[in-house]
């Protein structure tokens, strides 16, 4: 089974062929430009706030950039992705009480439609993660540590969530983005290690995604996920570049080197 690596660093040029071959068929491979991943499962979605799956997650991790990424395989070291620095007591960018966090973000990146990455993008991204909510989905692991709650929905269905809570949590000061959690939680740069994926806010908002306001998050609430234009679609800033979707028919993606980062 060929395995799909995320580059540690970003380089011109095309992923070249690197397809699983039988011993003594080297010379007979084809489509020497495509390669070719094996899944236990099917991609689910291509939007980061719905899939829990690996299948889905392993694509997604390699098209949308996060804030922080692992130090190589070690657990408990971190290394900047779109933040400048990784957030610590040490260098002030954790709170001495343990319940703020601010990310200097890097300047220059763009995403791969070529628009350029704000820290407004960031912001936005965060909260759609929280406030999409679909049931069974990732959104917990921001809403328990960021405001405490599991879910933005109450044991009826019905939705008990106060977007300014949310806003004021998650807030844009100058190049940096400040994050309050409600409490200390050890795991947070873990967490933002893996699921702090970031999209453009204006490219989400102008394929009918929400649009960052107060009046209209609830509209994309626990919504089924192909009513996401985001289902099939993607527009990262990460290493990979997404080309091509045909779902329940596994997936096929050119993936170009030096997007983004």
């Amino acid at each position: 089974m060929a395995r799909f690596f995320k580059p540690a660093a970003a380089a011109a040029g095309v992923w070249l062929a690197l397809a699983a071959q039988p011993a003594g068929a080297a010379a007979q491979v084809k489509n020497s430009g495509t390669l070719v991943v094996g899944h236990t499962g099917e991609v689910t979605s291509l939007d980061p706030v719905y899939p829990y799956d690996a299948a889905s997650q392993s694509l997604i991790y390699n098209v949308y950039e996060t804030l922080i990424a692992y130090d190589g395989s070690s657990l408990e070291r971190f290394v900047p992705a779109l933040a400048r620095e990784v957030p610590s007591l040490k260098n002030g960018l954790i709170s001495k009480d343990a319940k703020t966090y601010s990310f200097p973000i890097r300047a220059g990146v763009r995403f791969h439609d070529g628009s350029a990455l704000t820290p407004e993008d960031i912001r936005y991204s965060l909260l759609r993660f929280m406030l999409t909510d679909r049931s069974g989905g990732p959104s917990s692991l921001l809403l328990e540590p960021i405001l405490g709650v599991p879910s933005t929905r109450g044991p009826d269905g019905k939705i008990q969530m106060d977007f300014q809570q949310a806003a004021a949590a998650v807030r844009v000061e100058g190049d940096r983005v400040v994050i309050k959690l409600k409490r200390p939680f050890g795991p947070f740069l873990p967490v933002m290690a893996r699921w702090s994926y970031v999209m453009s806010k204006s490219w989400a908002k102008a394929h009918g995604e929400w649009d960052g306001g107060a009046q209209t998050w609830t509209q994309f609430n626990n919504l089924p996920k192909e009513k996401s234009y985001l289902f099939d679609h993607m527009n990262g800033a990460g290493p990979f570049k997404f080309v091509s979707y045909t779902p329940n028919q596994g997936y096929f993606a050119r993936s170009l080197f030096g997007q983004g980062v």
